[in-house]
């Protein structure tokens, strides 16, 4: 129990804060936009490119929802966006592809709880008295 209340003070101050998950957002997207470039790194020399996959991939699974939001949006026919071209590009490398689903679950995950915590925040501060 302590543990959990621990984390709970350090991510929202007890869900108080705006800012803590706000700033534990972009440390969660930097954090795995790193490691994601990381991983990208294995299998080829990193250029501006694979950093722009990265840091977008990242983005994506911070938020909840978003990445399904992306993969519905309608497109002209016969149409592949620049992220989809490099995604199908590293069908060759299925290890990384496996490593890069399971980071972007876990970041689903924390950013989802992030996202709750803003949320809660925000519901303490303009609750009714």
């Amino acid at each position: 129990g302590l543990a959990f209340n621990t984390a709970y003070w350090w991510l929202s101050d007890f869900g108080q804060s705006f800012s803590r998950p706000f700033w534990w957002g972009v440390a969660n997207w930097a954090a795995f936009s790193g490691l994601n470039a990381w991983l990208l790194s294995s299998i080829r020399e990193i250029g501006l490119q694979d950093l722009q996959f990265a840091a977008f991939l990242s983005f994506k699974n911070s938020i909840p929802l978003l990445g399904s939001l992306f993969r519905f949006a309608p497109a002209p026919k016969e149409h592949v966006s620049w992220f989809q071209g490099y995604y199908d590009g590293l069908e060759q490398h299925p290890a990384t592809v496996d490593w890069l689903i399971g980071l972007g679950v876990a970041q689903n995950i924390f950013g989802g709880v992030l996202l709750f915590l803003f949320l809660l925040a925000l519901r303490n501060r303009f609750r009714l008295k």
